[in-house]
């Protein structure tokens, strides 16, 4: 996926592991682009973490589409 076509509100989830200053965010965390700027986009979890200037993380984020979210998770029911 094209990075670049993510804007402010849409939600990305982390595709590999990464660790900042004041903690590890795990694959498949899911934050909410809340700003962008020259240096990258500012990320914010469910819990209030946030991330800001992240353009050295774009490579590690995939858009996250809960419907497609749910339809894998159904599928893989499904099988069982």
């Amino acid at each position: 996926m094209n990075n670049r076509n993510l804007k402010i509100g849409d939600r990305v989830r982390l595709n590999e592991d990464i660790t900042n200053m004041y903690m590890p965010f795990p694959k498949g965390h899911i934050f909410t682009i809340f700003g962008s700027t020259l240096r990258g986009w500012d990320l914010v979890d469910d819990n209030g973490n946030k991330l800001v200037e992240c353009l050295f993380i774009h490579d590690k984020l995939e858009l996250f589409d809960i419907k497609e979210e749910r339809k894998t998770k159904l599928k893989k029911i499904q099988k069982l």
